[in-house]
């Protein structure tokens, strides 16, 4: 399948990586007049019809046409732009300017509306043109009998209740799915008004076809700009402003929705402004075939939602659904006073609130304002701006949305146009995270119930349209002021509704002997998410037994900031990761601290992958001793070599589990078998008599259910993603301020070749030599050279525990945008001021063989 882009000037036909295969003057394309100008054109996938349509304008020496056509063989591999792969029309308009043709179709008809302007300038009614789509298979490029709506004696008007307001800028649909009809909308300043073309005769109408009027649907009313203006968007540097337009309508798609009750749904958008001043972003689904007798309900209009930015200005938007229909991505421009026009785009799917869009990325940012010609008088200010945008859901991909957009290009001109285009396919969003830094309390558990950390904001929520498993992780600071107090975290997952009662995944974070001593919990967990159903992942908690005491999530405040983050993510695997885990509890009973022994119950897992791979492995457990003094080592070897490690500390803290996480990667050569095993032992020989378990609980109920311990492999493409520093040196910080984060010597570079969220993680076994000093450690990053930013923090507790690692675990979701170089680093210091004591805490367990656990830093790039 390929991607055609036109602007102006020039078609270019891509490849589905967007690699350019060749480009053609456009008006060489359309089969222009010699010396005509041409512009304003449109281009349309068609499914039904297994075509490409276009659309354009074309004027000579006042006479005025509208070019259309389309592609003879459909999208065959060997499609190229010449015109003996394309059939080509002209309709002439004579002096009647068609302006802002807005491209569409149907079962029957390629669709085209505009604004005729008599003369090239004066306006004086819409027209809608309905054109016979040729026959499948049908490459002879016989001129089809072209019908219009709407003249200068016959002008288009809205409906009742909005009527008789002249119609302008009619746009009809892109129809994406097998409809038999197909919907055209305008706006008014409280109704889109919509109408569809009968192939057949229809009520007065004398012959076919004949535009019907199915109603206006009722939309919160907005402000024009002042007559004879457009909206208009700042740029920094006191350049000149560019156009964003009037409010009117630009682009829409149409697909049956199946959370509409498979209702046809009609995706739009348009630029207004809002009480600040600021232009913003209002897009709508309508539901047309619910407008009966030429009114429509109020659940004609299933969604409206605004796209807005307290700090910049919005514009310039395209609103599709995907293939699916149940979802949507929306792309937009922004700028400011003090911030270049840049492209950004949001999403959402059926599992969203209706009415909003969100996971907000920065698909790549201008370099310069624009400074072309059309910002010079006599043209300008403003300058032109604000309808060239578009997007088209994937037919093969049921997640898929495919689009282009302008920016301000490289090298800034008074005279020559200096905006660019950019092209990208966007999908509904593989990642899905949600993050508070609240701290939470839990006082009176019963150490039986579980119940919602916070219901509104840590949860996420799926419809994922192709089946999907999904990785779902729990990341949270937890602690307690009663000792022997044990805190609970958990997954569940409610399906459509339904909600879940037993814990996906679970852990426990110890509380025997320290209170006010955080642990960076971390639970991990793998499920199947068919597609069809809604899934809201929410996380719980408990303590782990009944008590009057109170139990905490989230560490700090910082100064002058927030408390630690507690944050769920979800990220949608098209096939299942690897995974090996168990509900017993394990046990390992006088271990010589050195022999590392696979942990009973968790099976190996294998990797025999066709292609070179690379490879993400995680060890999740509860890990405690009924032995004072043993800390208890947790590891990872593929083919028997260790290849990561952390420590569990269990220094005066018995029966006192830490949920620790370890994480490590490695590169996989094709045909080969690895095999991944999760082991364990004690930091030193053990008595005995003393053993190291895995598993918490059990829970209420039961007798065997513990908290599971997992071994997960996720199979990635070879190459430098994830990207990752690490050390294996015992780092240390002494006398820390409890203030001032402080490098660790850990460091990653990355620069991004597409704009994409990552998954930015730290993994470090931290302990302090002196009790009461917490260490808290944060994952930083710097922006071409900005100042740096902290992403995520944890705490790690040493209340009565010296020389007792925490295998902490730190997670957050971070967006990168193409062309910025991004520096990540570890700091870290005391959760309080330990100046001048001496006291010191450390990054790294051990060793083993003169090397320590490892810390390490790792950014997942998820496209």
């Amino acid at each position: 399948m390929h991607y055609i882009e036109i602007v102006n000037t020039e078609v270019g036909l891509y490849d589905r990586s967007l690699a350019n295969i060749s480009s053609v003057n456009l008006a060489t394309f359309i089969g222009a007049t010699t010396g005509a100008r041409v512009g304003d054109p449109q281009v349309e996938w068609d499914p039904q019809g297994g075509r490409w349509l276009y659309a354009s304008l074309e004027v000579y020496s006042g006479d005025d046409k509208l070019a259309f056509g389309w592609s003879k063989g459909g999208d065959a591999p060997g499609l190229t732009l010449a015109n003996t792969d394309w059939c080509n029309f002209h309709i002439d308009t004579t002096t009647n300017l068609h302006d802002y043709p807005k491209l569409g179709h149907d079962a029957n008809f390629i669709l085209i509306g505009a604004n005729i302007a008599a003369g090239g300038t004066t306006f004086t009614s819409a027209s809608i043109w309905a054109i016979p789509k040729p026959a499948a298979g049908d490459t002879s490029c016989t001129a089809p009998m072209a019908s219009e709506f709407g003249s200068q004696a016959s002008p288009l008007e809205h409906l009742p209740p909005d009527g008789p307001n002249f119609v302008q800028t009619p746009v009809p649909g892109n129809t994406a799915d097998n409809a038999t009809t197909g919907y055209i909308a305008s706006i008014d300043l409280g109704y889109i008004g919509v109408w569809h073309v009968s192939p057949t005769r229809v009520g007065g109408c004398g012959a076919a076809p004949c535009l019907v009027g199915d109603g206006e649907i009722q939309i919160t009313p907005w402000n024009p700009p002042s007559a004879g203006t457009e909206f208009t968007v700042p740029q920094p540097g006191g350049n000149p402003s560019v156009d964003a337009l009037d409010g009117r309508l630009t682009q829409a798609v149409q697909r049956s929705d199946p959370t509409a009750a498979g209702a046809e749904a009609l995706w739009t958008q348009h630029t207004t402004q809002d009480v600040s001043g600021r232009t913003v972003l209002t897009w709508y689904e309508l539901i047309p075939p619910l407008c009966s007798g030429m009114v429509c309900g109020a659940s004609a209009k299933r969604q409206e939602g605004v796209i807005a930015n307290p700090n910049l200005s919005v514009f310039n938007g395209a609103v599709s659904p995907t293939s699916h229909g149940d979802a949507a991505v929306i792309q937009y421009n922004t700028s400011s006073a003090t911030s270049f026009i840049d492209s950004r785009v949001q999403s959402r799917d059926a599992a969203d609130p209706l009415s909003t869009m969100s996971g907000e990325l920065v698909l790549r940012s201008s370099t310069v304002a624009d400074t072309d010609g059309s910002c010079q008088t006599p043209f300008g200010p403003p300058c032109r701006w604000g309808d060239y945008a578009g997007a088209s859901p994937d037919p093969t991909s049921c997640s898929l949305v495919w689009g282009s957009t302008m920016l301000a290009g490289d090298i800034a001109s008074t005279r020559l146009p200096t905006w660019v285009t950019q092209n990208f396919a966007v999908g509904e969003g593989k990642v899905r995270s949600a993050v508070s830094t609240r701290q939470y309390t839990l006082a009176g558990s019963d150490g039986a119930t579980w119940l919602d950390m916070d219901a509104g904001q840590l949860q996420v929520a799926s419809a994922p349209c192709t089946d999907s498993r999904a990785l779902i992780t729990a990341n949270a600071d937890l602690f307690t002021s009663s000792s022997g107090v044990n805190q609970d975290i958990a997954i569940f997952v409610d399906i459509d509704g339904v909600a879940g009662i037993v814990p996906l995944a679970w852990k426990e974070s110890g509380g025997s002997n320290g209170t006010f001593s955080p642990n960076a919990a971390y639970a991990q967990a793998e499920f199947p998410m068919p597609a069809g159903h809604v899934y809201t992942v929410r996380l719980k908690w408990k303590a782990s037994h009944s008590t009057s005491g109170t139990i905490f999530a989230g560490a700090g405040p910082l100064v002058g900031s927030a408390d630690s983050p507690s944050r769920l993510t979800l990220e949608l695997f098209p096939t299942a990761p690897a995974i090996a885990s168990t509900t017993s509890q394990p046990k390992n009973t006088g271990s010589d601290g050195v022999t590392w022994i696979p942990i009973p119950g968790i099976s190996s897992v294998s990797l025999a992958p066709a292609v070179d791979s690379r490879v993400v492995l995680g060890g999740n457990a509860d890990l405690f001793t009924d032995a004072a003094g043993y800390n208890q080592d947790i590891g990872i070897t593929l083919n028997g070599a260790l290849i990561a490690w952390k420590e569990s500390g269990g220094f005066n803290g018995t029966f006192s589990p830490n949920a620790a996480f370890v994480q490590t990667t490695a590169n996989l050569a094709a045909g080969q078998t690895y095999v991944a095993q999760l082991v364990w032992k004690t930091n030193r020989r053990a008595a005995s008599n003393a053993s190291i378990y895995a598993g918490a609980g059990p829970l209420p109920g039961t007798t065997t259910s513990f908290s599971p311990t997992s071994l997960t492999a996720i199979l990635l493409p070879a190459s430098p993603n994830p990207h990752e520093a690490l050390s294996t040196q015992q780092h240390q910080l002494t006398s820390s301020d409890g203030s001032t984060w402080l490098d660790l010597g850990v460091q990653a570079v990355v620069s991004p070749t597409l704009s994409v969220n990552a998954i930015v993680s730290a993994n470090v076994d931290l302990w302090t030599a002196n009790a009461g000093f917490n260490q808290d450690i944060g994952v930083f990053v710097t922006d071409n050279g900005g100042p740096a930013q902290l992403l995520v923090w944890k705490e790690s507790g040493g209340f009565g525990g010296t020389f007792s690692p925490n295998a902490a675990f730190a997670e957050t979701v971070y967006t990168m945008v193409v062309g910025h170089t991004y520096v990540y680093s570890l700091k870290w210091k005391t959760n309080h001021s330990a100046a001048g004591s001496g006291a010191t805490i450390y990054a790294g367990a051990g060793p083993i063989a003169a090397v320590f656990s490892p810390t390490r830093l790792l950014i997942d790039l998820v496209p």
